[in-house]
């Protein structure tokens, strides 16, 4: 990631850097997929539809042709129309089964966490007791 956009991550703090990260990536695929990447200024510009195409397209080399993408509305200030877009889970390949690991357990059908630390070794809400001694 380049350091002025990382730094423009962090600072608006919204999002992970790596989400800037992708879609910088993406809409330099975009250009290439509308055949733009030699012309400059407002000649670059890519419509919706095709920073759409850009983004499945980086998304399968980031992830793999197998991903399942889905881009639905949404909303985010000062940008309309606003989308977000879903890529199948890397982990459990879509299924929402991942295998579990050691000292994990499992979080509301969510896949397995690992345990917080001072969290009730029962799975319970509250607090560990104190230990006597």
């Amino acid at each position: 990631m380049s350091d002025p956009l990382r730094k423009l991550a962090l600072k608006d703090g919204r999002y992970a850097p790596e989400a800037f990260t992708f879609l910088y990536e993406s809409l330099d695929h975009a250009v290439k997929l509308a055949g733009r990447e030699n012309a400059e200024g407002s000649e670059r510009h890519v419509s919706g539809q095709e920073l759409l195409a850009g983004m499945r397209v980086y998304a399968a080399e980031l992830f793999g042709p197998a991903r399942k993408t889905r881009f639905r509305p949404s909303f985010f200030p000062y940008t309309e129309p606003s989308g977000e877009l879903d890529i199948s889970c890397v982990a459990c390949g879509g299924t929402g089964l991942v295998p579990p690991k050691p000292g994990a357990s499992p979080a509301g059908g969510s896949g397995p966490v690992p345990p917080k630390p001072g969290a009730s070794p029962a799975g319970g809400s509250g607090p560990v007791p104190p230990k006597p001694g």
